[in-house]
C-alpha cells in the first residue's frame, strides 16, 4: 500500500435492530508488506450491547495531509458476523465476541458497562478558547434598529410581483412569488448576484434588464410566521455557486426580543461525501447576554450556543461575555469543542490531537478578524439613530 501519512486499523461492532455502530479503538498499522496482528479495546455506552450475533467491521484508514488539514483516506474495509458472548472467567468485564472460527476478541477492557456513562475513548474531544473585546450594543438601540426593520417591511406592498416601496420605487432585486406580502406562505425570490450576461443593447448602451428567472446566486424566504408580539419565523432557500443551503429563522417577541435562533443544512458538492452534508443549529438568548453584559453576573449557560455536524465530526460553540472591567466593551470567551462521529472517532481522534496548535491558532485569528470588523462597524452603527437606520437600510432615492 502507497501511503504518505499514519495508517490506523480502526474496528466498530454493531447489533440489530439498532441502527448505531459503536467505534471500538484504533490500532496503528505498520506498513512493510507483511502480515500482522491486531487488537482494539473501547468502551461504549451502558446497556448498548448484549450477548448474540452482531458485526464486526474494520477499517484501514491513513491520515492524508490535504493544504495542511490531515484528512482521512480509506483503503480498505472488511465487515464480519461475529457472536459476543459474556465473559465467564470475570464477571466485572463485558461480553466479548467470537468469530466463526471460534476465536475469542474483546471488545473492552476495564469496568463493565454499566459503570461507563459516556463513550471517551476513542473518540477524544478537542476543546478551544478565546476571548475577544468587543464594541456593545445596546438593548434600547437594538430593540429601536430591529423596530425600523420590520417597520420598513411591513411599509412596503407588492403588485404584480413587484415589491414597492413606500414611495413607489420598485425593489428589482426581490420579488413575491407566491401568497400575499408577510402572511404565512408569502415566497419572495433575492438575488444576491445577478448575472452579468445582459441583454442590453450595445450600440445604444441601453440599461441591462434582468429577465425573470434569470438569477445568478440566489435567496428564497418564506413566511412561517409573522406576529410582531409573539414571533418572526422565516424559511430560507440559498444557492450559491456548488453550495445548496435550508434553513428557518425564528425572532421570539420582536417587540422585546428574547430569543433567536437559527436552523438548517447544506448540500456542499465536490467535496468528501463524509463533509458534503452539514447541519447545524444555533440559539442565542438574548435577555440572558445582555444581563451578563449589563450586570456582571455569570449566566447559568451559554447565552450563545451552536452545533455544526457531518458525517465526521461535531463541532459545538458556546460564547459567554462579562463587562470590561476598564472600558466600556464587552468580554467574550467563544469556546469550540470539536470530536469525531461514529467510525471516524478513532481517526478524528488522531488527527485532533496532532492538529490542535493550527486549529487553536486558525480559531483566534478567525475570531481577531471577526473582532476588528465588528468594532469598526458596529459603534458606526449604534451611534445612528431611527431615521438614520431607516437611510441605511434602504435603497437611495
Amino acid at each position: 500500500m502507497d501511503a504518505t501519512g499514519p495508517v490506523f486499523v480502526g474496528s466498530s461492532v454493531h447489533r440489530e435492530p439498532a441502527t448505531t455502530r459503536y467505534s471500538v479503538g484504533g490500532t496503528r498499522a505498520v506498513c512493510d508488506g507483511g502480515t500482522h496482528r491486531w487488537e482494539n479495546t473501547g468502551r461504549v455506552p451502558s446497556g448498548a450491547l448484549k450477548a448474540g450475533a452482531a458485526d464486526v467491521e474494520a477499517t484501514l484508514t491513513e491520515l492524508r495531509s490535504v493544504d495542511g488539514l490531515l484528512l482521512p483516506d480509506f483503503h480498505a474495509v472488511e465487515r464480519q458476523t461475529v457472536k459476543l458472548v459474556q465473559d465467564r472467567a470475570n464477571g466485572s468485564h463485558p461480553p466479548c465476541c467470537r468469530d466463526p472460527e471460534g476465536h475469542r476478541r474483546r471488545f473492552c477492557r476495564g469496568p463493565a458497562w454499566s459503570r461507563v456513562r459516556e463513550a471517551r475513548h476513542p473518540g477524544g474531544m478537542v476543546s478551544l478558547s478565546h476571548t475577544v473585546v468587543l464594541a456593545p450594543v445596546p438593548r434600547a438601540w437594538f430593540v429601536d434598529a430591529l423596530a425600523v426593520l420590520v417597520e420598513s417591511a411591513e411599509s412596503g406592498r407588492a403588485e404584480e410581483g413587484q415589491m414597492l416601496l413606500p414611495d413607489g420605487r420598485v425593489l428589482s432585486d426581490m420579488r413575491l412569488v407566491e401568497g400575499r406580502h408577510l402572511r404565512p406562505g408569502a415566497v419572495y425570490d433575492v438575488v444576491l448576484d445577478e448575472n452579468e450576461n445582459g441583454a442590453g443593447d450595445e450600440a445604444g448602451g441601453a440599461e441591462e434588464k434582468r429577465v425573470p428567472g434569470d438569477l445568478g446566486d440566489s435567496l428564497r424566504v418564506t413566511v412561517r410566521e409573522w406576529d410582531r408580539r409573539r414571533a418572526l419565523r422565516l424559511g430560507i432557500a440559498v444557492s450559491v455557486e456548488d453550495v445548496g443551503l435550508v434553513g428557518e429563522g425564528a425572532l421570539r417577541s420582536p417587540d422585546r426580543p428574547r430569543e433567536a435562533e437559527i436552523s438548517g443544512q447544506a448540500r456542499i458538492d465536490g467535496v468528501w461525501s463524509a463533509l458534503s452534508r452539514p447541519t447545524g443549529r444555533a440559539r442565542l438568548r438574548l435577555d440572558d447576554w445582555w444581563t451578563a453584559t449589563d450586570t456582571g453576573r455569570a449566566p447559568r449557560s451559554a447565552p450563545l450556543w451552536a452545533r455544526l455536524e457531518c458525517g465526521a465530526a461535531r463541532a459545538e460553540l458556546l460564547a459567554v461575555p462579562r463587562p470590561d472591567p476598564v472600558e466600556d466593551r464587552w468580554e467574550v470567551t467563544v469556546t469550540v469543542r470539536i470530536r469525531g462521529r461514529r467510525l471516524f472517532r478513532p481517526v478524528a481522534a488522531l488527527a485532533l490531537g496532532l492538529g490542535r496548535r493550527r486549529l487553536q491558532r486558525a480559531l483566534t485569528d478567525a475570531l481577531e478578524n471577526l473582532a476588528r470588523d465588528w468594532n469598526t462597524e458596529v459603534p458606526r452603527l449604534t451611534a445612528m439613530g431611527r431615521d438614520d437606520i431607516r437611510r441605511e437600510i434602504l435603497p437611495p432615492a
